[in-house]
């Protein structure tokens, strides 16, 4: 059974909790797996590009409770209640949570590094800031004094 406007299957779209209750318990497990997956494949992918990363307005969900309440019906991210779909230690997505971990893991280290861009490129841009504010005042001061110079020819010529 698909949804007529978007062709997905009925149980992967925005529902309800009571939508997602009615589902028999294997749609609802095909459900939770698949929302679980795209939203590692979709950490391991920021991970893969740091300019993604950068540039995302994304929030990364740094536990698995913010990953369990994530809700995007955009990118197919459903929320789930039941946290042994998301257990580290005894769920059976264990793998797919370790791989989670990883994304994260690299995730930080690649936000940190960022930061450590951020801070170099702005001692840069303070000081090529003060440099041009210098240069533009020894400018107004050099019109200034060329405007003196010319007043001063001008009455002379007088």
């Amino acid at each position: 059974m698909l949804d007529e406007i978007s062709f997905r299957p009925l149980w992967d779209r925005d529902l309800t909790k009571a939508e997602v209750g009615d589902l028999s318990r294997p749609l609802q497990r095909l459900r939770n797996d698949t929302s679980l997956r795209r939203k590692v494949d979709f950490h391991k992918g920021l991970a893969k590009n740091p300019e993604l990363l950068r540039q995302s307005q994304f929030e990364v969900k740094w536990n698995p409770a913010q990953l369990r309440k994530h809700h995007d019906p955009a990118r197919g991210f459903w929320a789930w209640h039941n946290k042994l779909i998301d257990n580290e230690v005894t769920g059976r997505n264990r793998k797919v949570m370790a791989e989670w971990r990883d994304a994260l893991a690299t995730i930080k280290s690649v936000m940190e590094k960022f930061e450590g861009i951020t801070e170099t490129e702005d001692a840069e841009e303070q000081t090529a800031n003060k440099a041009l504010k210098r240069q533009n005042a020894d400018l107004i001061a050099r019109v200034v004094s060329l405007e003196r110079e010319l007043e001063l020819l001008r009455m002379n010529r007088r």
